[in-house]
């Protein structure tokens, strides 16, 4: 399989990057008639489902392996109102907005590395798994904090001093 694959619909182009893919299965569970699962030869028919269902499987895609150009008129992926990075348990980093990655544009979703033993970096490949990488993003609970919640808080405070001004005439 080529990195890239571009299949043509009747109303809908389905780009499929197999290099930023991270296995997430919303495409194959979700709509299994387009992106049909454990096959040999064509796996990927943009006609199976309605351009506006296609369209909604990309916008679904954390890793923006999946993209599409409506061929029919219909209204094109746009970034979103508000930029969003959201940790995935245990795994990537995934962005949603308008991703430029070394000055190039690298659409609207991506999901990136951040356990540092994917081989495709910036991106993610899925190493976080048999590497072992354990993050959920979640906040870290003290198990005494019923204990800490009503102790005094400290807090050490320096005062460094204050810069020197440059002086300004003679």
């Amino acid at each position: 399989m080529s990195a890239i694959e571009i299949v043509d619909g009747r109303k809908i182009r389905i780009r499929f990057d197999a290099k930023k893919c991270i296995h997430s299965r919303g495409c194959v569970l979700s709509h299994p008639e387009v992106f049909v699962p454990n096959v040999q030869g064509e796996w990927i028919h943009p006609d199976a489902a309605a351009p506006e269902a296609v369209a909604e499987i990309a916008h679904q895609c954390p890793s923006g392996a999946i993209a599409y150009e409506r061929l029919d008129g219909g209204p094109e992926e746009e970034a979103p109102k508000v930029n969003l990075v959201r940790l995935r348990e245990n795994g990537p980093l995934a962005f949603h907005g308008a991703l430029r990655l070394a000055g190039a544009e690298i659409g609207f979703r991506a999901t990136l590395c951040r356990c540092g033993a994917s081989k495709n970096k910036p991106y993610c490949d899925g190493s976080h798994a048999s590497a072992g990488f354990v993050a959920s993003g979640e906040v870290a609970v003290l198990a005494d904090w019923p204990q800490r919640q009503n102790a005094a808080l400290t807090v050490r405070l320096t005062v460094l001093p204050e810069p020197e001004k440059p002086s300004i005439g003679p």
